[in-house]
């Protein structure tokens, strides 16, 4: 478990004999393995560029949380965080997104891959991504413009294309 939590984040000695016992205890707790919970919090501190300790805490609020509602809360963690953050999303909003999804009763990972989709339609723009945007009402040459210059993230282009599809109650 040391040499493995030397391995992924560069820690040495005391720091490093501390932030094991954090993962083994928050593998203990949730009863995960120390390898994948090491593995997940890495990718989330190195997929949106933030401490290791911040990942840490970020994924232990998740589960307090209820993000592994459905068991997949670790594979998702190594899957996603490099689509979210491309989309201009940060990773407590992808920790509560994740969350969110699954005490919504979406106990798989096809909550989250819907950003994962849509930010890969959007920055590919399809002849009918295109279509489907200017039919309803957003101007995908606009759309092009804005994320060339980072005006706006493709995940506020899925926002601004759901609103139509929300209800005014």
């Amino acid at each position: 478990a040391t040499k493995l939590t030397n391995q992924f984040t560069g820690k040495t000695g005391d720091d490093l004999k501390a932030y094991r016992n954090e993962i083994q205890a928050t593998a203990d707790m949730y009863d995960k393995d120390f390898k994948g919970t090491l593995i997940s919090v890495n990718a989330v501190s190195k997929q949106f560029g933030i401490d290791q300790s911040e990942a840490l805490k970020l994924v232990q609020d998740g589960f307090v949380a209820g993000a592994d509602a459905n068991g997949e809360f670790l594979d998702n963690l190594r899957e996603y965080p490099a689509y979210f953050r491309e989309a201009g999303i940060s990773a407590s909003q992808f920790i509560a997104i994740t969350t969110a999804a699954n005490k919504s009763g979406i106990y798989s990972d096809k909550g989250i891959d819907v950003i994962k989709e849509g930010n890969l339609r959007i920055r590919e723009m399809t002849v009918s991504t295109a279509a489907a945007l200017d039919g309803i009402g957003i101007s995908s040459k606009q759309v092009q413009k804005d994320l060339q210059d980072g005006s706006k993230t493709t995940f506020q282009v899925m926002q601004e294309a759901n609103r139509p599809f929300q209800s005014s109650s």
